[in-house]
């Protein structure tokens, strides 16, 4: 899809903003059509898990609290950073080894939070003095770096829009691009948020009990995932 939306538009305005301004608009749009799509499926369970309990209020108390900005904030710096790294043809072998064990800690932090949802509490394992539970902890408080670690996730949609900024050859222009990709991805999964609040306002008791239950399967989720890459 992304492949066929730059011929397009490189043809397109060719003449008017160069290869560049083809390149971002054509993320741009690529993220946003898949952001209602790919994006609302994939990382809808990680969006929803998120959304606080608390946002109860006026519709656009509700719909601030569905942007999640710094999950949005923290998963466009890695894209924006991978992109530009990308572009000036860094090699990063410590990032592919570093890459899982982040998953591992955003996945433990999900597991985490799903166990206290439910009050388990005390359960006689001390895991507090582990380096991964010390970091989940501090990942399951920061939306921030919740965002950070999943822009690590193996994802085709952004594979695709990496290998396209990254072809610009600058790393700026690699920035630029991919940040017009994450700004496209954003209003699907605001969306996804906003169902979200709405759920909880309607139903509180099922909503709770879903976000539980996102908090569980997402956890695993991430455990997995960090554990096919390890195996590679």
């Amino acid at each position: 899809m992304i492949e066929s939306l730059l011929a397009t538009c490189r043809t397109a305005i060719a003449g008017v903003g160069g290869e560049a301004s083809a390149v971002a608009l054509v993320l741009g749009l690529a993220g946003l059509t898949g952001g209602f799509s790919h994006c609302a499926l994939m990382c809808g369970p990680f969006v929803l898990a998120q959304v606080p309990r608390a946002a109860l209020g006026p519709t656009l108390r509700r719909l601030g609290a569905a942007t999640l900005w710094p999950y949005h904030l923290g998963r466009g710096t890695t894209y924006v950073a991978l992109a530009a790294l990308a572009a000036a043809l860094v090699d990063l072998p410590w990032l592919r080894q570093a890459a899982p064990w982040l998953l591992a800690a955003a996945g433990a932090a999900f597991l985490l939070r799903a166990g206290e949802s439910l009050g388990w509490h005390g359960l006689g394992v001390d895991i507090g003095g582990s380096g991964l539970a010390r970091l989940a902890g501090v990942v399951a408080g920061n939306r921030f770096l919740f965002g950070l670690v999943l822009g690590l996730l193996p994802c085709g949609l952004v594979y695709g829009a990496l290998l396209a900024a990254a072809g610009l050859g600058s790393p700026t222009e690699a920035a630029l691009a991919m940040a017009a990709f994450v700004l496209g991805t954003v209003p699907g999964l605001v969306l996804v948020g906003y169902a979200g609040i709405a759920l909880e306002r309607r139903y509180p008791r099922a909503a709770r009990t879903a976000q539980t239950g996102l908090w569980a399967i997402s956890g695993v989720a991430l455990l997995a995932i960090a554990y096919s890459i390890m195996s590679l």
